[in-house]
């Protein structure tokens, strides 16, 4: 499965859909920040969205610099009942 694409039949968002919706979402509240704040630590001249497709794999995605830092994650996986479900 590509990463911007639907599972077929689901009704789930693909897992950049649903990160494009956090990281729009995400201004003017405190985990809007979260960038900002990063950005100004780290002495960065521009503020990265909180996600966007350097940070979202097939299955998972933490925010843009999560990888070397602390985390804030979403992602797919398979509940109890077997269907996919976002975390």
């Amino acid at each position: 499965m590509a990463i911007g694409q639907r599972t077929q039949g689901s009704e789930l968002p693909s897992l950049l859909e649903l990160a494009k919706e956090i990281s729009a979402g995400a201004f003017g509240r405190p985990i809007g920040e979260l960038q900002e704040k990063r950005a100004r630590r780290k002495k960065l001249k521009c503020i990265s969205k909180l996600f966007d497709k350097r940070s979202v794999k097939e299955r998972w995605a933490s925010h843009v610099g999560g990888l070397a830092e602390l985390q804030f994650n979403i992602g797919f996986e398979k509940i109890v009942s077997g269907s996919a479900g976002a975390r």
